[in-house]
């Protein structure tokens, strides 16, 4: 029998009283925050919303008539979105409605899988009793998981006011733009960054259950799963045991069990799939296309202006590569690979989000792909903070202050209008930003679902005049389109290249009558 000394039962009981009170504070603080806003129906709501319904009333995601009905009930502002679906049901549509499916047993399903929905029918059946709107039941599950990740942001600190600088920068990172949306952005990176800190942690078993899990609603976050071991060789401090050995000492009976359970629960959707359509994934059968990767996109994902990761995580960013290069000599090569790492993960997440149909999504600032794809970055920089004794106060107040920017920004647009600073480089410096064509297009239209046409062209206007131009080459009617019958020499304008066909022309042009 292990007998505790009275010192270190004393620490124990000194440290679980701290986060007691470390957690009633932060459920005061999310309570408080769930109380005074109301969750967005943004996303794929109603995909979420109905499937919620539908395991709180018969424990399975069929989406059946009745659940319709309670689902328009909930959300009469968006009746319409309901009353289509029932109507194609009544039709015995294959695809009722885009975004639903009829199985082969005749049953229809949401494309989504319905973990995210399948848990937050807890709350919602609680809510339905107590008088609480149950439509907020995704918004409250979004907040428990940010409470989750509160928890494990104190047991990696032991400290409150630690844990709390790193639930700000998850806030400024994306969270606190889709904590209000009613779809599993804000839980998926949230599992995913909580998970990463429990493997960190020696709790691999939980922490695979909640990567896991995370993966369910958004599939690329399975890559942390296997990379996670990587990250805990890197962090292991035994340094003068041979590789042997500390491979052995990372990968445990408890490790692999942990990845194990997180791997079920990402096979769960397959499974489902499968049976219900005969594929792997009708998201990925209908909805993407691996014509759709490139390094335009690619670029996209971390650094365009408008939506990109750089938006919600310059100040990581920046922060990491101050922490690398001014680390000691005993911990810069581990710093390095950390960082290293984290790319790695980041761009396997991006990688496979490329084949999304709509680039252009209806994001808040960063866009949410690149929202759980930071979580990597962020996790390294508070590894990074945790090692060191006096934290550098001026650095971490810089990159707060950089985030919190960001934050600033990205609220005062929607997706379908540039950002201040694109704007502010459309405008005064073109050539220097070359988006993805779908975000240049639906952006300067302010139009969704724009389906290009070669023989058109596209263009950011200021005061009625053409500042950045975006056009076919197959476009044999764009000098007349542009100017009439006044005369324009587009061989002299800067051109850059777009993919596909399609090149921008930059800079303000100007038409001129014919001599």
């Amino acid at each position: 029998m292990l007998i505790l000394s009275n010192e270190a039962t004393e620490s124990i009981i000194v440290q679980l009283s701290r986060l007691q009170k470390f957690s009633l504070v932060l459920l005061t603080l999310l309570t408080l925050l769930f109380i005074s806003r109301k969750g967005l129906m943004a996303g794929d709501f109603d995909e979420y919303v109905l499937m919620t319904v539908a395991v709180a009333n018969h424990v399975t995601p069929e989406i059946r008539s009745q659940d319709i009905v309670q689902a328009k009930q909930l959300l009469p502002q968006h009746a319409t979105r309901f009353d289509e679906l029932a109507e194609g049901m009544q039709t015995q549509a294959p695809v009722p409605k885009y975004g639903y499916y009829r199985a082969s047993n005749g049953e229809v399903f949401a494309s989504h899988f319905f973990a995210y929905s399948a848990v937050a029918a807890l709350p919602y059946l609680l809510f339905e009793q107590i008088g609480i709107a149950p439509s907020d039941c995704l918004y409250f599950l979004n907040l428990a998981c940010v409470f989750i990740l509160g928890i494990c942001l104190f047991r990696f600190f032991d400290s409150a006011w630690k844990a709390a600088f790193g639930l700000l920068l998850f806030a400024s990172c994306g969270g606190l733009n889709y904590v209000l949306w009613s779809s599993p952005e804000c839980m998926s990176a949230a599992l995913l960054c909580a998970g990463l800190i429990l493997f960190a942690l020696e709790s691999p078993i939980i922490a695979g259950m909640l990567i896991g899990l995370a993966s369910t609603q958004n599939p690329p976050i399975v890559f942390a799963l296997g990379l996670a071991p990587l990250f805990k060789l890197i962090l292991t401090d035994e340094v003068n045991a041979s590789f042997v050995t500390r491979l052995r000492s990372v990968f445990t009976k408890r490790l692999l069990l942990g990845l194990t359970l997180g791997s079920v629960l990402f096979l769960a959707p397959i499974v489902f799939n499968y049976w219900a359509f005969g594929v792997h994934s009708v998201i990925a059968r209908d909805s993407t296309s691996t014509a759709f990767i490139s390094w335009i996109r690619l670029h996209s994902f971390f650094f365009d202006v408008n939506q990109g990761m750089i938006i919600g995580a310059l100040g990581i960013w920046l922060g990491l590569a101050w922490q690398v290069l001014t680390s000691t000599q005993a911990e810069k090569w581990r710093s390095f690979f950390l960082l290293i790492l984290a790319c790695g993960l980041s761009c396997l997440f991006a990688l496979t989000s490329l084949v999304a149909g709509n680039w252009n999504s209806a994001a808040i600032g960063m866009m949410r792909y690149a929202f759980w794809g930071a979580m990597p970055f962020l996790f390294v920089f508070l590894v990074l903070l945790r090692k060191q004794v006096a934290w550098d106060r001026p650095l971490l107040l810089t990159c707060l202050l950089i985030q919190t920017l960001g934050v600033a920004s990205a609220i005062q647009y929607r997706y379908l209008e540039h950002s201040p600073l694109a704007k502010f480089l459309l405008t005064h410096s073109p050539s220097v930003y070359n988006p993805e064509i779908e975000i240049f297009a639906e952006r300067s239209r302010h139009q969704d679902g724009i389906s290009l046409d070669k023989n058109s062209f596209y263009a950011f206007d200021l005061q009625g005049q053409h500042h950045k131009i975006l056009a076919h080459r197959d476009n044999k009617h764009l000098a007349i389109q542009l100017c009439g019958t006044q005369k324009i020499d587009l061989s002299a304008l800067p051109t850059r290249d777009a993919g596909n066909g399609w090149f921008y022309i930059n800079g303000a042009m100007s038409c001129r009558a014919q001599e």
